[in-house]
């Protein structure tokens, strides 16, 4: 009984650190409170270390990743493995393990592994494994891989809950982690019936940043300017880290476009129905993006 309540005691004080999700004309709203108990059911396998790593909370991957445990899938744990380092910027501890897992990233063949791999390896100091798996990948995926994303293939019992966080965060919000580099890749392209949302904790390395975001009417029609206005803010971290911010925002052309309301002028182009609006950004302080469209 103790141990029980002891590990429930230590569950919920790491769930006031991990992503929240306010969202409420989302199903991603409350996002951590739906994943939860999946998660914790499953938390000795690599889908729900990943799933919980990308929320913010790395131990269970440590803990995998060092003991080398049997794992369920080759491209998951080297999935797990890649984005250790990506989330944590843990070079010493991705060292060690990368040397453990030898064997496993020679074996893998799926081209957007491979290039998350290298990225690590690059990351760690391993540069001719990384210009090894590069040509690995373009081998493996020749036509381009600009657009691979890797996610779990492996069928497991927190499957639709580990789906349902890598989306969010690597699709929805569009994180791109490279926390050994203090630079993170946001390209949210939130779904059209959201007019509001609000991210909390999402940690790269010993940092922790908020995104906002409101648009203006919350309803638009088809005539008018609608606007659209991004908040990000550091939460934790002595360093500022570096956040590229490229949102994929609904509309037909640009009106306005102003950073910390400064107006401003960006390389903006299209992508389907969206417009992308690239702007770098050092997280210093609260930052605040809006795009007027048409």
């Amino acid at each position: 009984m103790v141990n029980h309540a002891a590990r429930e005691a230590h569950w919920n004080k790491a769930r006031q650190l991990l992503l929240s999700v306010d969202a409420p004309e989302t199903d991603e709203h409350d996002l951590l409170a739906q994943v939860w108990a999946p998660l914790q059911d499953d938390i000795r396998s690599d889908a729900a270390a990943l799933a919980l790593l990308t929320l913010g909370h790395p131990h269970a991957a440590r803990d995998r990743l060092r003991a080398q445990l049997p794992s369920e899938h080759l491209d998951l744990r080297a999935l797990l493995l890649a984005r250790f380092a990506a989330w944590t910027a843990d070079i010493e501890f991705t060292r060690e393990v990368w040397t453990a897992h030898r064997e496993l990233v020679d074996a893998i063949s799926t081209a957007s592994v491979l290039i998350e791999l290298a990225n690590t390896a690059e990351s760690i100091g391993e540069r001719n494994d990384a210009s090894h798996m590069r040509e690995r990948a373009v081998a493996a995926h020749p036509h381009g891989l600009d657009a691979l994303v890797a996610s779990p293939s492996a069928d497991h019992r927190s499957t639709n809950a580990v789906r349902r966080v890598l989306h969010f965060v690597h699709s929805i919000l569009g994180a791109k982690p490279d926390a050994t580099r203090n630079r993170l890749v946001l390209q949210p392209r939130l779904p059209d019936a959201c007019s509001r949302l609000r991210v909390t904790n999402l940690r790269l390395g010993p940092a922790a940043i908020q995104l906002e975001y409101h648009r203006d009417p919350a309803a638009p029609t088809r005539a008018g300017t609608v606007t659209h206005t991004f908040v990000l803010t550091p939460l934790e971290g002595m360093v500022p880290i570096r956040v590229v911010f490229e949102p994929a925002i609904p509309g037909q052309t640009i009106h306005n476009v102003t950073v910390d309301g400064t107006h401003g002028s960006l390389d903006v182009r299209r992508s389907g129905d969206r417009l992308l609006c690239p702007v770098q950004i050092v997280l210093d302080n609260v930052r605040t993006l809006e795009v007027s469209t048409m």
